[in-house]
């Protein structure tokens, strides 16, 4: 209750709601402008767009306008596209790595990262280490704190 929560990949939006529901400050972010209208139009059938924000941007752009605002994060939920690389790198790994150098983790964060079954991520990222792990089929959601 009261803390906030980014979604970087929203997709559908079905995660930040959830943390919405149980009392979370939400920020999502879908970059594919369909899903994007999707969410903006289910805020508006709930009457919740002035009560979460949310953006059309590339991931990495917004990383930088949030850490420009000072924004500071409790929950951060990663969840990108698993077939998708930067650099070589699946997306899930390089993500991680830019929101812990971000500069808006609070000093109790989360991040919780869902990735492919084959991607294995570091056991100890900055400050940040894997406190939990849970599969799901095919997926992973590996779980980040302090």
């Amino acid at each position: 209750n009261g803390l906030q929560f980014l979604d970087l990949f929203s997709c559908s939006g079905q995660i930040g709601l959830e943390a919405y529901s149980r009392g979370a400050v939400v920020v999502m972010n879908e970059k594919d402008r369909r899903r994007h209208m999707f969410i903006r139009q289910t805020l508006k059938e709930w009457e919740l767009q002035n009560e979460i924000r949310v953006y059309n941007r590339p991931a990495e752009r917004l990383l930088s306008e949030l850490a420009a605002e000072g924004k500071v994060f409790d929950v951060v939920y990663l969840d990108p596209p698993y077939h998708e690389k930067i650099d070589g790198v699946p997306m899930a790994v390089a993500f991680l790595d830019r929101v812990v150098i971000s500069g808006f983790l609070s000093d109790d964060a989360r991040v919780m990262v869902q990735h492919d079954v084959r991607v294995v991520l570091e056991g100890v990222v900055g400050g940040l280490a894997i406190v939990r792990q849970k599969k799901y089929g095919d997926s992973v959601v590996t779980m980040y704190g302090r």
